[in-house]
């Protein structure tokens, strides 16, 4: 015989799981006050390696609306400027090379780099957009 509570109990984890949701305590400002946290450590981690004129453009998103994936940031590049040029910071300083599929990008991966920053593995990837001759480039922590 079921409990009563085992239905109800059930019905809030699902509900939560369809929603995207991690923890059924997660709240939107929770969330947000998280991304803005991993935007910070991910700003400290990335912009003395990327170019000044990218860093200076780094823009912090959210996923809060619609999950709780935290914060990632990003900048747009002119699509003239070579992936190494964009890497060679982080390359230069022992960063590895991330093994990127082309799908996983906004169009298509072209070079991204990897490390372990502060006990989180931190991705920075270039890749291809929609516009002709622009870059995105998108940094990230890793699951």
């Amino acid at each position: 015989m079921t409990k009563r509570w085992t239905i109800p109990v059930l019905a809030i984890v699902l509900v939560f799981s369809l929603a995207g949701c991690k923890y059924p305590s997660w709240t939107e400002a929770g969330c947000r006050q998280e991304a803005i946290q991993e935007s910070v450590e991910l700003k400290k981690a990335t912009s003395a390696l990327l170019p000044a004129s990218i860093a200076a453009t780094l823009e912090a998103h959210d996923d809060c609306d619609s999950s709780d994936e935290g914060g990632w940031l990003t900048a747009t590049v002119d699509g003239t400027t070579l992936s190494d040029a964009i890497l060679a910071g982080f390359t230069a300083k022992g960063w590895g090379q991330l093994n990127l599929r082309k799908d996983e990008c906004n169009v298509e991966c072209i070079a991204g780099v990897t490390t372990q920053w502060h006990g989180k593995k931190v991705e920075v990837a270039v890749g291809a957009t929609q516009q002709a001759q622009t870059h995105e480039v998108t940094i990230e922590f890793a699951e």
